[in-house]
């Protein structure tokens, strides 16, 4: 198995040469540190796993060790992942095989070592660390309330390359392991203790004098998973179901493999030894690293700080406080559309704001609107340009009615609003947790809009005879949710492809006359608002992006 590449000496003048870990010892324990640079950011990189291997050889030769503690000196954090943007880098030749294969051998010497070994997680714990925390024989976390572990590897349609699967499944039984491994959310330290995936919490103060005394908890795996467990018979029937469940969520597995391959690794794990299971990890690793599904995720997830910098950007940094926001007529009558009644940016946080704000349906008529300093709408029917009436004060803008939070929200700016305010309402709706894009012009929204298209298109097929199972089953099979469009669930192995082609065709057409009308700043955007605002499937990377996939693959 090859070794993880060492990293290169660094002969300059200075301070001392960065060391990813240290240990100190203290009678018979030993406490490993995971020490933060800027360079490292203490993420789980080759460079830390080839210093902990150092260290594990050492404590390999050590007589008299009763146990080893695992911590980090990072503030609010234990360890995670490489980041987004280092995946591309695994793409040349045999990277991503190495990078595998280095993580599962240093992870597994740290798991065989002679003596018990604790993490202490003072901090979140996410991807590669939670790894390396599960490679311990316990683990105790802070009860402060700071302490997240959790996959996110599951948001970026890839499985975890080093041992994390086997070791997961075999704390909290396959059934929660496919939940947290599927939905890449991050748990509290709680529930995993409730899980079982930790065995202890402790106050901050006290953590490391508890994890010199903590125990291994004693677990229990859900009914069913028993069943499985006890009743090998029972495996096939089990595992078709789920996979069945598996292939909703990804109806294309040579697009998006992850969930089918996270499914296997899942079952095999039950039965396989580390060193039978190890190199089907790493075949697993690379084809999720390298499929379409998870370049898509990668993409969303780096695009979504490039769109949250880019309205910043192009109307700059606020220079003046909002003290007052008053909504004029035409509002949509909803939790936010509202006005904070006192509040300014200056010295209110997003819960003051949130405290400040008050129902829509009380404001037209109690408040005049010739004192406001900026009218912030809610644009729902009428045009921006017909609420303003010429009023430089005026901005728009529209909650995406779908998506995952934070909530997408198109911010409108006509060509005569002061740009001091429209940075001052951008601003504002940052500060109340949404996520904004700068898009559209005033009248239709640009997500409504495009998702106009694709319901015209389902109405166009319904006219022509099609079915609503029909209808819903093409829906599926492209990654829709058809209960979105009116039509009962799909099953995408029984969708027709050309009528799932021909409905996807009508979104990307409206899509690419979006782009050519200057609606929005380009078509990363565009698909991004689709994915995040519009239900679009966030593997296919949106209309724009799965077109140019399908012209590339005709081409090919």
């Amino acid at each position: 198995m090859n070794e993880p590449p060492r990293p290169e000496a660094d002969d300059s003048s200075g301070p001392a040469v960065f060391t990813p870990v240290t240990v100190e010892r203290e009678g018979s324990v030993a406490t490993l540190t995971l020490t933060a640079s800027a360079r490292h950011g203490g993420r789980a990189d080759r460079e830390l796993l080839q210093a902990l291997d150092d260290v594990l050889g050492e404590l390999e030769r050590e007589r008299g060790l009763t146990r080893v503690l695992v911590r980090s000196e990072a503030s609010g954090l234990f360890l995670s992942g490489i980041p987004i943007a280092s995946y591309d880098e695994l793409l040349e030749g045999d990277r991503a095989e190495r990078f595998a294969a280095g993580g599962q051998r240093v992870l597994a010497r740290l798991a065989s070592l002679a003596v018990p070994t604790v993490a202490v997680l003072e901090g979140h714990c996410l991807g590669g660390g939670l790894e390396l925390a599960l490679a311990c024989s316990m683990r105790i976390a802070s009860s402060s309330g700071v302490v997240q572990l959790g996959f996110p590897e599951g948001l970026l349609g890839l499985v975890p390359p080093w041992g994390g699967v086997r070791r997961l499944g075999a704390l909290v039984g396959p059934s929660l392991a496919l939940e947290i491994l599927g939905t890449g959310a991050a748990l509290s330290a709680q529930r995993a203790l409730e899980l079982g995936l930790i065995d202890a919490l402790a106050p901050a103060e006290s953590l490391l004098d508890e994890a010199l005394l903590v125990q291994p908890r004693r677990r229990s795996w859900l009914l069913m998973d028993r069943m499985l467990r006890s009743m090998p018979f029972l495996r096939p029937l089990a595992f078709r179901q789920l996979g069945r469940r598996q292939a909703r969520l990804a109806p294309d597995p040579d697009a998006y493999p992850a969930p089918a391959r996270t499914l296997r690794l899942v079952e095999l794990s039950m039965f396989w030894s580390e060193e039978e299971l190890a190199p089907v990890e790493r075949e697993a690793f690379v084809e999720t690293l390298s499929s379409a599904g998870s370049r898509h995720l990668r993409a969303g997830l780096l695009a979504r700080a490039r769109v949250g910098r880019a309205a910043l950007e192009r109307l700059g940094a606020n220079e003046r406080p909002v003290a007052t926001l008053d909504l004029g007529p035409g509002i949509v009558s909803t939790a936010l559309a509202a006005r904070a009644r006192g509040a300014t940016l200056a010295e209110g946080s997003p819960a003051a704001l949130h405290a400040a704000l008050v129902d829509a349906a009380d404001l037209v008529e109690d408040h005049a609107r010739d004192d406001a300093a900026l009218v912030l709408v809610q644009l729902a029917d009428r045009p921006l340009a017909e609420l303003s009436r010429g009023d430089a004060r005026t901005v728009g803008f529209r909650l995406a009615l779908s998506g995952p939070e934070p909530r997408l929200t198109e911010l409108v700016v006509l060509p005569e609003t002061d740009p001091r305010l429209a940075s001052s309402a951008l601003e504002l709706l940052r500060a109340m947790g949404l996520l904004v894009v700068l898009a559209g012009d005033g009248r239709l929204g640009v997500v409504e809009r495009v998702l106009g298209a694709l319901t015209d298109a389902i109405d166009g097929e319904r006219a022509a005879g099609g079915s609503p199972r029909e209808l819903a089953d093409a829906l599926a099979l492209e990654g829709f949710r058809p209960a979105e469009y009116g039509l009962p669930e799909g099953k995408p192995e029984r969708g027709d492809p050309a009528r799932g082609a021909a409905l996807l065709a009508a979104l990307a057409d409206e899509a690419e006359r979006v782009l050519e009308e200057g609606l929005v700043a380009d078509a990363e955007t565009l698909d991004f608002m689709l994915v995040h605002g519009g239900g679009f499937p966030a593997w296919r990377g949106g209309p724009l992006a799965a077109r140019r996939e399908t012209q590339r693959d005709a081409g090919d």
